[in-house]
């Protein structure tokens, strides 16, 4: 795989095709890390790094998102989400790669389509305006 996934939903590893990829296409807002890095059976699979964003974090927009109610089990019980994902532009510095806080991790345009191009493997891209987050209140009312 050209990323691997690690438990924990910041911690991930890229092969060396990807860090290529990245560099050949000036691609900003990330940097590497030495990792060690072991298949199932405890053989290592060399090449892999860590990857760290480094673009600067945004903070999230919730006003430009459209709460809507859903049901996922027929019979159970409705919970609200948002829709769409969006945050402040004048806190985003012009990385390709930056972070939403308290979300994740967001990429351009031009990363999505070199990442598809190249048939990057084991990652998904959800359309900004698609993403769907829970709603959470606390015992006022208030959004968290």
């Amino acid at each position: 795989m050209d990323i691997l996934w690690s438990g924990m939903v910041w911690i991930f590893c890229v092969s060396p095709r990807v860090i290529e990829l990245l560099q050949d296409n000036n691609i900003t807002g990330w940097a590497t890390y030495p990792v060690e890095v072991y298949d199932r059976k405890g053989q290592p699979l060399p090449g892999y790094h860590g990857f760290a964003v480094t673009g600067r974090g945004c903070r999230r927009d919730r006003s430009r998102s459209q709460i809507i109610t859903k049901q996922v089990v027929p019979g159970g019980k409705p919970f609200e989400v948002y829709k769409g994902l969006y945050f402040y532009e004048e806190d985003w510095d012009g990385s390709d790669f930056f972070r939403v806080l308290g979300v994740g991790t967001v990429v351009t345009e031009k990363v999505m389509r070199l990442f598809k191009k190249a048939k990057i493997a084991n990652v998904r891209f959800v359309p900004l305006p698609e993403v769907e987050l829970d709603v959470i209140l606390d015992e006022y009312g208030h959004d968290v």
